[in-house]
């Protein structure tokens, strides 16, 4: 059973941003609520909430929430403010980590993060540039999640696996390449280097994919 709502969890996610001076657009809150739901499936075992993730070009997306902030498009969402309360049964811890490894984080590196084997398997043979309303399978969603977890822990457990410059790792990031999960560990140096690589390189393309489509 569903924990909360789509919605209270986007409130949620643009407070912790707005208490952190951190600005998210449209197209960053759709991936942050999907890490957000990966991350509390695969920990907790239960869905954040019911509604569902579509596969659509520039990753999942909650069509209601997307509908709620659409307005906004590329300019950071601001009707948020002061501290929202968690439902009680969600593993607010949860949602707090995830939050801190990806919150400041490109959207375009958000986007390709989110590209993994759940959205693949919804997206099947459709063009990357085609509208696609299929929904993504929970058991994936939950697989996918539960696997790049364990990577991630398995890095930041061996201090082999840790930055040069940084006594641990300040983020450590799983990503799915080629339908291997693998973890990342990064400094907050190399965090903001691979941010301006990935806003320089990625977004002509993205706006060529769907101009008119923000998530």
């Amino acid at each position: 059973m569903a924990k909360t709502t789509a919605a209270a969890v986007a409130d949620y996610i643009l407070a912790y941003a707005a208490e952190r001076n951190v600005p998210v657009t449209h197209l960053k809150l759709q991936k942050l609520l999907y890490f957000c739901y990966g991350c509390h499936l695969a920990r907790a075992g239960e869905e954040l909430f019911a509604e569902p993730l579509e596969a659509w070009p520039k990753g999942p997306v909650q069509p209601g929430q997307w509908r709620r902030f659409n307005s906004f498009r590329a300019a950071p969402i601001t009707v948020v403010e002061g501290a929202i309360a968690m439902a009680e049964g969600v593993r607010r811890d949860v949602i707090d980590e995830t939050l801190d490894n990806y919150l400041r984080l490109d959207q375009w590196l958000l986007v390709r993060l989110s590209h993994g084997m759940a959205w693949a398997a919804a997206r099947g043979d459709v063009d990357p540039q085609e509208r696609c309303n299929t929904r993504l399978d929970r058991t994936l969603i939950a697989a996918e999640f539960e696997d790049m977890l364990k990577e991630r822990e398995a890095v930041l457990d061996d201090p082999e696996d840790w930055p040069l410059d940084a006594k641990t790792p300040e983020i450590a990031l799983p990503m799915a390449i080629d339908g291997e999960n693998v973890t990342f560990s990064l400094s907050s140096a190399e965090v903001a280097k691979l941010a301006d690589a990935m806003a320089s390189s990625d977004f002509s393309r993205a706006q060529r994919i769907n101009p008119k489509d923000a998530a």
